[in-house]
């Protein structure tokens, strides 16, 4: 490994530390970095880089992908190397995320199939699960809990969201609730600016940490029009969280897929009172069913 970075990069290696498979730590006498091995394409890495220099020119720095001596974002063996100017430990709050959403670097408009997505991967799922013949009563009552949620969401998002309207910010592929994470640059790409705000309460939400006065001091403190407010509950609603454990599921078989059932009740009740509060602020249309005693 220490021969193929300084191959690539010209840098000479003192020591590496493996994180885990995908991930290794490189230490050399003027800086260290993160060396990924990843399945995304130059085109993507090429995006993440452009945001992350829109970002840098914002003052807001994450880590920084390397460029080969070939000039290109990754290696032929698809190795990137990320130096690290952020190492963190702890996890991630609220004000990280609020970090990314300004109106300075927001790219031009586009239109979002977002709902399209959705009902492309709920139909995927279906199709699966009825070929594997599941019939395991807990896990089916959590799938059909999570596909009307979803049916809900692509129903709310297709009726009321306007979808040429879509502004665009640096976001984020994956949002766990490690800082780390969120200063990722391979992580970055152009989205929704609700996007990655929607993934951080609803990991809150799945971990049974919301705190409605975190979405507050979100509507109070930040600049949204009715759009954003109207995605994002669509958003909420699609448990996008749940949809990829069961595609583990499906897959492997070994993924922990009931706790889903164990958290609809609180799941649930977190959405209601993110609708109550969204309606206070901007009248949104409810849903009643959402809002029912249960």
């Amino acid at each position: 490994m220490k021969e193929d970075i300084f191959n690539n990069y010209q840098i000479i290696v003192e020591n590496i530390e493996k994180i885990n498979d995908n991930v290794t730590k490189i230490i050399t006498s003027s800086a260290n970095y993160y060396y990924y091995q990843t399945r995304l394409s130059e085109t993507v890495i090429k995006e993440a880089y452009e945001v992350y220099g829109v970002l840098k020119k914002h003052n807001i720095l994450t880590n920084e992908i390397i460029k080969t001596t070939y000039n290109t974002y990754s290696t032929k063996d698809n190795y990137v190397l990320v130096k690290i100017n952020k190492d963190l430990t702890n996890n991630l709050d609220l004000e990280d995320i609020l970090l990314f959403l300004d109106n300075q670097y927001m790219k031009n408009n586009r239109s979002s199939n977002l709902s399209n997505e959705w009902a492309l991967e709920v139909d995927q799922i279906n199709k699966i699960i009825v070929e594997n013949k599941i019939n395991d009563i807990d896990i089916l009552t959590i799938h059909h809990y999570y596909v009307g949620l979803a049916e809900n969401a692509i129903y709310y998002y297709n009726m009321y969201v306007n979808k040429e309207t879509h502004l665009v910010v640096p976001s984020h592929r994956i949002i766990t609730l490690y800082a780390n994470d969120l200063y990722n640059p391979l992580n970055l790409y152009w989205d929704s600016r609700v996007k990655d705000l929607s993934d951080y309460f609803k990991l809150k939400m799945i971990n049974k940490s919301f705190d409605i006065q975190e979405l507050e001091y979100v509507l109070i403190t930040k600049k949204w029009d009715k759009n954003d407010i109207l995605e994002l509950i669509a958003r909420l609603m699609y448990c996008n969280n749940y949809f990829d454990s069961m595609k583990r599921y499906l897959s492997d078989k070994k993924e922990d897929i009931k706790k889903y059932l164990l958290m609809a009740n609180t799941y649930q009740n977190d959405l209601k009172i993110v609708m109550m509060m969204l309606n206070q602020y901007y009248q949104i249309p409810i849903v009643y069913w959402l809002i029912a005693e249960h």
